[in-house]
């Protein structure tokens, strides 16, 4: 059993309530999509047989974002 001080207690609650308030006023919790046009080149790059590492420093981006793409989209 995990038991927590009353400030944490109080801290856990505070960030729930804020939580709660943002979703009601209608705001996306969460991190953005990535733009449809990087997907795109993403895409691009490992058709032409670009490994990993070079298509996400070509782009600009994490290495796991495009395994990500590649995991959501096969690539031929």
């Amino acid at each position: 059993m995990v038991v927590c001080s009353p400030v944490v207690a109080m801290i856990v609650e505070r960030v729930k309530v804020g939580l709660r308030r943002a979703t009601a006023q209608g705001k996306k919790l969460g991190r953005l999509r990535l733009a449809k046009k990087v997907e795109q080149a993403v895409l691009r790059e490992l058709e032409k047989g670009r490994g990993i590492h070079a298509v996400a420093r070509t782009l600009g981006i994490g290495t796991r974002t495009v395994q990500r793409i590649m995991k959501r989209t096969p690539v031929a």
